[in-house]
């Protein structure tokens, strides 16, 4: 289930089991929106470098944008053919990379263009359900973690498999680049 600040650290975006995405506001602890779209439990959420937007995955196989301000769904992003369990903005806030799988199938990554909702690539080779992804600080490599017990890296511009990394005796819990 997903939790997620937003890069100026006023908002907090929750979601899980209900199928909505709640905005809060950190200073008073007051809900600020709920975001109604989907249906099924939220696994992932990310905001956009600048805050405007929040990316939601989710179990019902979608990816949604919303604009932060106003509330709204700005975008179904649709392809996966298992559920959604994490999303990420690269750095530059021009692509969203989701992370997908279930119990037995579509063990996969998609980037997508943020601006034309537009499918860029499909990342495949995890043999379990991918459960996370993280851009590279500059943008350029893209970390995939999952259930397979592997990290694989990709390269963001020829889409090529830089290297799988793996970790002893289970799966990854978390992927992040260091600053």
């Amino acid at each position: 289930y997903g939790v997620a600040f937003s890069p100026d650290g006023t908002t907090l975006a929750s979601g899980g089991v209900d199928e909505k995405v709640h905005l809060w506001d950190i200073a008073s602890g007051a809900e600020r929106a709920v975001l109604r779209g989907h249906a099924n439990d939220i696994r992932g959420l990310s905001f956009s470098p600048d805050g405007a937007l929040l990316a939601s995955g989710s179990t019902d196989k979608t990816v949604r944008l919303w604009d932060v301000e106003t509330g709204t769904q700005v975008a179904v992003l649709e392809g996966h053919r298992a559920e959604v369990n994490g999303v990420r903005f690269s750095p530059d806030g021009d692509m969203l990379a989701s992370a997908s799988g279930g119990v037995v199938t579509s063990f996969t990554v998609r980037l997508w263009d943020v601006t034309t909702g537009a499918q860029l690539a499909v990342f495949e080779g995890h043999t379990g359900p991918v459960n996370g992804v993280a851009f590279s600080p500059e943008g350029d490599v893209l970390a995939s973690k999952s259930s397979d017990g592997t990290v694989r890296l990709w390269d963001v511009g020829t889409r090529a498999q830089l290297a799988v990394l793996e970790g002893p005796g289970g799966f990854a819990v978390g992927v992040a680049f260091s600053p």
